[in-house]
């Protein structure tokens, strides 16, 4: 961080030794101004990562005493997110962020080198450590309250001067480390964090201990509230101020905040069941901006079923909410018709003002339900009409092709080319019914020869109205025909009716 610092050696510590012990504090943020002095000033050296955060936070703070707050707690956001990632990007983040915080471009070269080297292995060291400690212990802030005590000894063990001078790296780890206060200090932390995880987790059943992200946020504030603590005792102590109580603990609460926010953005970034729910997102997002652009517009499109015959079927006959298929989209170009590559079909009922899909539609490449309109906007790009509104219908041929239109196109492609089943997709039955002829023929001859062309004209009728969809036929019943004369009853005209509407397959 940006500080210079000025501060008065202990009573009997060579003046010397102090000054190399200080110029290892650079990294460590000073709240309070510098005490004046009249021994020499050591100007600190930032670091290579604390310089990157620097680039970017100075884009939106323009105090320069805020902004080394905030990139001090950035930076120590980092390297707790990359503790406590797992696998190859938390050894690999870890490796790399304390090399980067250790090594400081102010440097020479090979010191550069040796800083960076050291920074790794401490790094390495710390997620070992963190290894070890998630077999050996149940306790999640008794992991912190190690790892961060482990951590204010790395400081110095891992530092140019513990192998120059160890005389000095010995003083400096007695005065912090093996420091009464902090030790004190570091025991109470672990005792109320050990006492308020138990409650919590005794109350939630021990949720709380199989929750591997929410244990891990609380052995990284324990962590961080230690650094924190031992920090600010630290300072204090060098700068020979009165010890305050306040001070330390609001350092503590502070590095704690952080650094739990930075082990749950870490132990969350590295979990593969967040890179592949992250990859079905972008994949959804960018097919359904792709979507959007090529048939923000289109009112019908039609595919041919590749795999997903049995869902289908169940759909069809409403014995499931839901179906996945995959599909192939026919194309019609220069008037050839060809199929596109094989996607992920998803169709669910969805009446108006429900706007939750099921989670399979995360896996989906396309989505088909009612009121597209009402999705949200990754869902709703996703949908095969993603600029579309009101009733989506579903058409189902028995070879297997499909057909889905919205508003006034159902009607008319399937009055031009009808396909066999037809399905709404919301929650409602939808019934449709058509008015018969008055008569048909000569209803006192049905059979007879005069009658046949009539009859052949309505049968075909009933085989249309079948394609299209329709449900049942109504019809009037002429009272004169059934009974010329009282007592009299003649049912064969309508018996003949009756008969032809049921063998169509309709009411």
């Amino acid at each position: 961080m940006d500080e210079i610092i000025s501060e008065k050696p202990p009573q009997g510590v060579d003046l010397s030794a102090w000054s190399n012990v200080l110029a290892q504090e650079v990294r460590r943020p000073q709240l309070a101004a510098a005490q004046p002095s009249e021994e020499p000033q050591a100007v600190a050296r930032r670091s290579y990562l604390n310089r990157g955060v620097n680039s970017v936070t100075s884009l939106f703070v323009s105090n320069e005493n805020l902004r080394s707050e905030v990139n001090h707690y950035s930076c120590e956001f980092l390297k707790t997110a990359s503790l406590f990632a797992t696998g190859k990007i938390g050894l690999g983040g870890s490796l790399l962020v304390y090399g980067l915080d250790q090594a400081s471009p102010d440097s020479k070269p090979y010191e550069q080198l040796e800083d960076f080297a050291l920074g790794a292995a401490k790094g390495g060291a710390l997620k070992g450590l963190y290894s070890v400690l998630g077999r050996s212990f149940d306790s999640a802030p008794a992991k912190g309250v190690a790892l961060g005590m482990a951590a204010s000894a790395a400081e110095i063990g891992f530092s140019r001067e513990a192998f120059s001078d160890p005389a000095k790296a010995f003083l400096r780890f007695r005065h912090e480390a093996l420091n009464g206060q902090t030790m004190l200090l570091n025991g109470a932390l672990f005792m109320a964090g050990e006492g308020l995880f138990g409650a919590v987790n005794s109350a939630a059943g021990g949720a709380l201990v199989r929750n591997r992200l929410a244990s891990g946020m609380v052995m990284g504030g324990s962590f961080g509230a230690v650094n924190g603590v031992t920090g600010e005792i630290a300072r204090q102590q060098a700068s020979q101020e009165k010890f305050d109580l306040g001070k330390v603990l609001w350092r503590g609460a502070l590095e704690g905040s952080v650094s739990a926010a930075g082990a749950g953005a870490g132990l969350k970034v590295s979990d593969p069941a967040f890179h592949a729910q992250a990859r079905q997102t972008w994949n959804m997002l960018k097919e359904g901006t792709l979507n959007r652009f090529m048939n923000g517009d289109a009112t019908v499109r039609e595919f041919v079923l590749a795999n997903g015959h049995e869902a289908l079927t169940a759909f069809a006959r409403r014995q499931a909410d839901s179906a996945e298929l995959l599909v192939q989209e026919m194309r019609r170009q220069s008037g050839k018709e060809e199929l596109g590559p094989v996607k992920r079909l998803f169709v669910q009922h969805l009446g108006d003002g429900e706007k939750t899909l099921l989670p399979q539609a995360l896996r989906a490449d396309l989505i088909a339900t009612c009121h597209p309109e009402n999705l949200d906007f990754l869902q709703g790009n996703a949908h095969v009409f993603p600029a579309g509104q009101g009733p989506v219908w579903l058409e189902v041929s028995r070879k297997g092709d499909l057909r889905l239109s919205v508003g006034e196109a159902a009607q008319r492609i399937r009055q031009s080319r009808p396909l066999a089943t037809l399905i709404k997709l919301d929650h409602s039955r939808t019934t449709l019914n058509v008015m018969a002829p008055l008569l048909v023929g000569d209803p006192a001859d049905p059979l007879g020869a005069a009658s046949k062309p009539a009859w052949d004209e309505f049968q075909s009728q009933l085989t249309r109205a079948r394609k299209l969809g329709v449900d049942g036929v109504t019809t009037d019943v002429w009272w004169g025909l059934v009974e010329p004369k009282p007592g009299q009853f003649q049912w064969s005209y309508y018996d003949e009716l009756s008969s032809r509407i049921a063998n169509s397959g309709l009411k």
